[in-house]
């Protein structure tokens, strides 16, 4: 049955999923463009799409597409709809290398068209393909990126921002060294590739985190930085493939840093290009701050050291936002500033909030790090003292626009985090101390019905002085001390005060007292146990023994697994500071004023000072 032109329309809206349900019928779809050819230029959608800027978009048929790619012409191939998206635009921007591979390697006519076009991207675009990574690498391939040929800037930044936004940095670093201009070239506002870059702390060593085996597989695995494949055989294995993984990484790392070189360090040195330079490192740094890309900082802070000063249009600075943020990699960076850190802490916003008033902003939820409403409280309170120790003392009285100091506006702004973790700890506390008195009860019941029984002339117990007595004696013991050990420490926190101040040390450090208490009683029971059933068993059935415990061995392995991640990350936050600023986490690593000399290091000092008098008066 033929279809009216006035209805072609309609049914190929249908028929090429373009009503938004995605699926086509493309064999009906050809035969209806085939039957009337001006269907396949007529606008079909609401933006002005035509039949072919479906076909690219969604059509993944390679027979289908190759007869469709047959039957357009340059004219076709160049219509756009009312954003100026030619169908090879649709292909990009849906993802669709199929589509793609066929019409650049099956139209060599057409190649002239495609380069002149930038393969169909048009400018309005170029942000909105960030992460086809297949794309942009076959882009790459297909791609000259010298500064004779015909590859405008423009369209070398689409796939080399492409490129860094999927982490495939080996590409756009060989690219990069091809073309001089690129550094200083500026798509848009802020849009550059160094402001790309800033964007991926993960391209960068101190934006991964690595365990202990992974860290030693990274200091140990060699990369081959002058490998051009950029493609590596996959390997079999788990643990091959976990090493390739580590090694990619550490490639990625290694080549994203020389990629920053080239980005912050122009060849040019140009006066007019100078000030670009400095234009596209100031929007750079404003990225990174708000990235927490580090690297990218210290870079950009080390070549234009004026950058310290730049603010946001509300009057923050970099630190500001670093602060607000949670950044810990950026904040440590103000201890590295000297003299000039007090300048930059003082800096008020519109609103007249200090330094300090951003830190006591409660962050969104994705910046509360740690186990429980606990830890946030005790991470957010230690961010708070970090942040005062850097404020000047006429700045922490200092009043915003809403007439609060920065310890009014913690007060309020965490004022729900602080009855959450109250609440958590008090729920925690309750549930293990049912568990504590519970071991407690057993364990000082055991202790009078001793296994075998008692002699009953003597009242001495049958198995006294035999081996697996005393341990079950002792194990009783310890475990008896150590469960009314852990509900004295739980019964503490059920009765504290709560206040924030509470959660820096006080509260965590009962709880991870009650937490070792209570996992060692529980092991202490289990021995006891086993030593029972040694003492009633091994005459008789002598086999039995090392199945049951072993069996007993499972409960405490299963209790410390489960309870080991959060008893990790109290004793982390409470004895350690690996995730707040310090002059210790200063990644800059540039020589600090010594620290005052406690009673070990003097000691240490007067002995070096001791020894080196008598090797000269052993000289003399």
């Amino acid at each position: 049955m033929k279809i009216q032109r006035r209805d072609a329309r309609f049914v190929l809206i249908k028929l090429t999923g373009m009503d938004k349900s995605f699926t086509g019928d493309w064999e009906t779809a050809l035969k209806i463009i085939r039957d009337d050819p001006n269907s396949r230029v007529a606008k079909i959608t609401e933006h002005g799409g035509t039949f072919l800027h479906a076909a690219l978009g969604f059509c993944e048929d390679k027979k289908m597409l190759n007869v469709i790619i047959s039957l357009i012409n340059k004219t076709e191939l160049e219509a756009t709809d009312n954003y100026g998206r030619t169908p090879l635009t649709y292909a990009v921007t849906s993802g669709n290398l199929t589509a793609l591979r066929i019409l650049v390697e099956g139209r060599p006519d057409l190649q002239q068209s495609l380069q002149n076009s930038c393969f169909g991207i048009p400018a309005v675009n170029y942000g909105g393909t960030i992460g086809l990574k297949q794309i942009a690498l076959y882009l790459f391939s297909k791609t000259s990126f010298n500064d004779d040929s015909n590859f405008s800037s423009a369209q070398a930044y689409f796939i080399l921002s492409t490129l860094i936004s999927s982490d495939v940095i080996g590409p756009a670093l060989y690219a990069l060294k091809q073309r001089d201009s690129l550094p200083v070239f500026e798509f848009g506002k802020a849009l550059t590739l160094l402001n790309c870059l800033a964007k991926r702390p993960k391209a960068f060593p101190t934006g991964n985190k690595l365990g202990i085996f992974e860290r030693l597989i990274y200091s140990w695995v060699s990369v081959d930085t002058k490998d051009k494949s950029f493609l590596h055989v996959t390997g079999s294995s788990v643990k091959v493939q976990k090493v390739k993984r580590i090694r990619d990484m550490k490639l990625m790392h290694i080549q994203a840093l020389e990629m920053l070189d080239l980005l912050c360090n122009p060849l040019d040195k140009d006066e007019e290009k100078f000030r670009q330079c400095v234009k596209i490192k100031k929007a750079a740094a404003l990225t990174a701050a708000k990235w927490g890309n580090y690297e990218v900082l210290r870079k950009i802070l080390t070549t234009c050291p004026s950058v310290v000063d730049l603010r946001e249009d509300d009057g923050q600075t970099l630190f500001h936002l670093a602060a607000t943020l949670r950044h810990e990699k950026i904040f440590s960076l103000l201890y590295e500033l000297g003299p000039y850190r007090d300048r930059v802490t003082a800096v008020k916003d519109k609103n007249r909030n200090t330094f300090l008033h951003n830190v006591a902003r409660l962050p969104a939820p994705g910046r509360l790090f740690g186990f429980g409403a606990a830890s946030h409280m005790q991470r957010e309170m230690q961010w708070f003292k970090a942040a005062k120790s850097l404020t000047r003392p006429n700045d922490i009285t200092s009043r915003n626009k809403d007439d609060k100091t920065a310890r009014e506006l913690f007060t309020e702004q965490h004022k729900e985090l602080l009855k959450e973790a109250e609440n958590w700890m008090r729920d925690t506390a309750q549930s293990c101390t049912v568990v504590a008195a519970l071991i407690a009860t057993m364990v000082f019941t055991a202790s009078f019905t001793v296994p075998g029984g008692n002699n009953q002339v003597t009242g001495i117990p049958v198995f006294l002085g035999t081996p697996a007595f005393i341990i079950f004696t002792m194990s009783c013991a310890m475990a008896l001390f150590s469960s009314i050990t852990s509900v004295l420490a739980f019964t503490v926190i059920l009765t504290a005060s709560y206040l924030d101040e509470d959660f820096v040390v006080a509260l965590p450090l009962k709880m991870i007292m009650g937490l070792v208490s209570l996992t060692f009683a529980a092991a202490c029971m289990m021995v006891a146990f086993c030593a029972t059933i040694h003492m009633m068993l091994s005459q008789q059935i002598e086999f039995i023994v090392i199945p049951v415990s072993l069996l007993a061995i499972f409960p405490i392995l299963l209790f410390i697994f489960l309870q080991l991640p959060l008893l990790v990350d109290m004793l982390s936050t409470t004895f350690g500071n690996a995730h707040l600023p310090s002059p210790d986490n200063s990644y800059l690593r540039r020589p600090l004023p010594p620290p005052p000399l406690g009673v070990v290091n003097r000691l240490k000092e007067l002995f070096r000072r001791g020894k080196n008098l008598l090797w000269h008066k052993g000289k003399a």
